[in-house]
């Protein structure tokens, strides 16, 4: 499905393209990072205006953030209780609790790309939290124009390569996600052991 859905882009253009993007960062299972690839390799065969793919790819990433942060604000709650009914989404509601809570909005920044898949949950956290929606915003920019640029930078200098770089990426961002989890779920037991112990 996800091929078949890129194979689309030089079709429809910008507005798919947008609609890729900003749906992956509301958190439906969409390849936005594999959109932005593509994006850049085909502005690289000329088949795509590098500037309409960097300012539309910035645009939808932020579109769907905004839609998760209010999501997050109006309805958090029952919100968090359907993701955290299922042991994946759970452990992802925890580490991105920890990571809002101990860094803010420099884990609003990472959660943009370096733990790119934390950040729909993050979305929706910063929204629950009492994080206001100017900070929110301030380092979700800063974020999504770096993975943006990261990304779609990648596919216009790697045109040749593009799934298999796709492949490697997405895999790095899902270890990235569960080393951080990890982590935090390791400091919370030893601190839980030294506390009874």
């Amino acid at each position: 499905m996800t091929e078949a859905v890129l194979a689309l882009l030089p079709t429809y253009g910008m507005p798919l393209f947008t609609l890729i993007v900003m749906l992956s960062c509301v958190g439906l299972p969409i390849p936005g990072s594999v959109a932005l690839l593509i994006g850049g390799a085909l502005s690289a065969e000329g088949e795509m205006v590098l500037s309409q793919v960097l300012t539309f790819g910035l645009f939808g990433a932020l579109a769907g953030d905004q839609i998760g942060y209010w999501i997050g604000k109006i309805v958090g709650d029952p919100v968090e209780a359907r993701l955290s009914a299922k042991p994946k989404r759970e452990k992802q509601v925890l580490g991105a609790k920890t990571l809002l809570r101990k860094w803010g909005g420099v884990g609003v920044y990472f959660s943009r790309w370096l733990v790119a898949p934390l950040g729909p949950v993050i979305n929706l956290l910063a929204g629950m939290s009492d994080m206001r929606w100017w900070r929110f915003s301030l380092f979700d920019l800063l974020g999504e124009a770096t993975w943006v640029c990261l990304y779609v930078g990648m596919g216009y200098f790697l045109a040749g390569n593009l799934m298999e770089i796709a492949d490697i990426l997405s895999d790095i961002g899902w270890m990235l996600a569960g080393l951080v989890i990890a982590t935090i779920l390791g400091a919370r037991l030893l601190k839980a052991h030294r506390h009874h112990g």
